[in-house]
Formats: C-alpha cells, sequence, structure tokens
C-alpha cells in the first residue's frame, strides 16, 4: 500500500494536483482510490508484493511478483516498452528471427523454433553478464518465481504484460512452463502484445498447450497497431485471442482455428490499423494504451466474469489434459 501511495504522491506533484487531468490520461488513477479504499476495509491484507527488480532498468527488463493469498494467485508482472532512453525501442524493432532449441522437455522432434530476435535476447541473452551478473535475465526472474513457488506451493501462476512486456510475459510462460518444477498450467494473459515467432514457435506452444503446461489468453484492440507486429506474414500468433472491438463488442478465437487473427501480422492489416484512423499520432496511438484497454474491458465485462480459461480452452486441448482455473 506504501508502493500505491508513493506513486499517487508523485503523479499529484507531476500535475500539479490536476486531478481531472489524471484522470483523463491514466484512468488506472481512479484504481488507485479504490485500493486505498479496500485497504482501509482491510481488504488489501492478503495481497503482497514479494519482489520488485528495476535495477539498470535501461538496459534490462524490468518486473514484479505479487502473491493473492485469497485466491491462491502469484502473478509475475513485466513492464512494457517505458521511454525512448532505454534498450526496450531497440528490442521491438529487432523484428528478425533467431533459430533457438525447444525446451529439451518438449522431447519433440521439432528441435528448434524461430523467435523474435529483440525479445528473446532482453531475456535469455544478458548484456551485463559478468560479477555482478552472473545468470541470463531468464535464469534470474525464474529462480524467482521458484523460490515465489516453493513458498506458497499450491497457488496458480499467472504472468502478464503490456506491448513488449506481453511479448516477454509469453516467453517466460512458454519457456517456465517446460520446467519440472513449475505449477501447472502457467497462464500467460498479454495486452496488446507484438507477436514472437513463426509458425515453429506456434506448433511448439501448441504442444505445450495440449500437454496442459501452458495457456495463453491475448487481449488485443480490434484497431491497435501494435499487435500486428511485426508486419511480416511469417510471424503468427498463439494461444486464445480476445479482441476488443472499437464500438462494442468482442470476438474470440484460438490461434488454430481459422478465424483467428492468423492473418493480422502483415504490412496490410497495420496500414488499417494506422491509416484508417486520419488523426494525429496520439490517437493513432490511443487504441494502444491501457486506458482504452481498460475502458473496452469494462464495456464487455458482463459478459466476460462467466467465462473461465477452462471454457476457452475447451475446444482446443486435449480432453486427457484437463486445465483447471
Amino acid at each position: 500500500m506504501d508502493i500505491v501511495k508513493e506513486n499517487r504522491y508523485h503523479l499529484e506533484k507531476y500535475y500539479d494536483g490536476a486531478e481531472s487531468k489524471l484522470d483523463d490520461e491514466f484512468s488506472w488513477y481512479n484504481v488507485i482510490g479504490t485500493y486505498e479504499a479496500m485497504a482501509g476495509k482491510g481488504s488489501l491484507d492478503n495481497i503482497f508484493l514479494l519482489e520488485f527488480d528495476d535495477f539498470d532498468d535501461t538496459h534490462r527488463l524490468a518486473y514484479g511478483i505479487g502473491v493473492n493469498t485469497q485466491l491462491k494467485r502469484i502473478t509475475v508482472m513485466i513492464r512494457g516498452t517505458y521511454a525512448e532512453t532505454t534498450d526496450d525501442w531497440k528490442r521491438n524493432l529487432q523484428f528478425d528471427t533467431l533459430q533457438v532449441p525447444l525446451p529439451a522437455e518438449l522431447d519433440s522432434p521439432q528441435r528448434s523454433m524461430k523467435v523474435h530476435r529483440g525479445c528473446y535476447e532482453y531475456l535469455f541473452r544478458n548484456t551485463l553478464r559478468g560479477p555482478t551478473h552472473p545468470e541470463e535475465r531468464y535464469e534470474e526472474v525464474l529462480n524467482t518465481i521458484l523460490w515465489v513457488c516453493e513458498k506458497y506451493p499450491d497457488f496458480k501462476l499467472f504472468i502478464s504484460g503490456h506491448s513488449l512486456g506481453g511479448a516477454l510475459a509469453l516467453l517466460l510462460a512458454f519457456h517456465s512452463s517446460a520446467d519440472r518444477r513449475m505449477p501447472k498450467p502457467v497462464t500467460c494473459i498479454s495486452v496488446g502484445s507484438l507477436a514472437v515467432g513463426d509458425e515453429s514457435f506456434q506448433s511448439a506452444f501448441g504442444e505445450a498447450e495440449r500437454r496442459g503446461w501452458v495457456r495463453h489468453l491475448r487481449v488485443t484492440n480490434e484497431d491497435d497497431p501494435v499487435p500486428k507486429l511485426p508486419p511480416f506474414p511469417w510471424y503468427k500468433p498463439v494461444g486464445m485471442n480476445l479482441k476488443l472491438c472499437r464500438k462494442s463488442g468482442y470476438a474470440l478465437s484460438h490461434s488454430s482455428s481459422l478465424d483467428s487473427a492468423v492473418s493480422g501480422n502483415s504490412f496490410t492489416e497495420l496500414w488499417h490499423a494506422t491509416y484508417d484512423n486520419t488523426g494525429s499520432i496520439e490517437d493513432i496511438l490511443k487504441p494502444h494504451l491501457l486506458p482504452e484497454y481498460l475502458r473496452r474491458l469494462e464495456r464487455v465485462k458482463d459478459e466476460l466474469v462467466s467465462k473461465s480459461m477452462n471454457d476457452l480452452y475447451m475446444n482446443v486441448v486435449q480432453r486427457n489434459h484437463e486445465v483447471k482455473d
């Protein structure tokens, strides 16, 4: 709660107390007030922040781990693209693919897959590795997650992020789900994320899904240009897509189905998402920002609350690999 209050203080100081402007620019600002009210009623007594690591965050991904003891849930959050002074943009734009081995635990004839170079190297190739950073970033994050899972052995694991953070969350969820020490399934919820691999990654991820190791809910706004990236047809989405429509409603599909947005990562789709909007650059980017995602989710909340990940995955995973909520 102290962290929440501290951030509220900094926001108010930055905007000179202009609460109406804060409401316009940060729809989550009201969430802070809600959390404060919950804390006053003792509702936050079962929510803890166990880890937050943003050391040298201009060159390394930043993440936090929280625990909800009431819901028995561990949540890993990875920060998205932060500022032009960080390596985030450089990683975003490294669109070329990198051929990497599959996790050995998959024991698949496929052996390797192609993934987004920038995202993969941000997580698996630590440029600062040395005496102070003996492990790759993935190993550091994984070991911290395992420590939390050991502390809360019967809790479910969720990994999430927005934009670049969503792409990193997906890679982390996929690779960590192959670790026998991880609770299964590992659930990834990405918001406004770019794609991270080609058909070989899609195939490997699908195999992990069928084994009940991992599941992915990919939340996208239909006019958000970022989920159309990289703008090459060989990049493919994975998991279940919750597409939030511009005017009203939503659509649900899985990457294995014909009606999924498999063709979404193309120059044509990116062109329409970007240039059908004749406004300013702020208008073009607005569908990518979290306030717009929150508004659209709020609009369909009543329809979505009755659905579970079991419901969404009912027709796409093997019946002998039950995935529990």
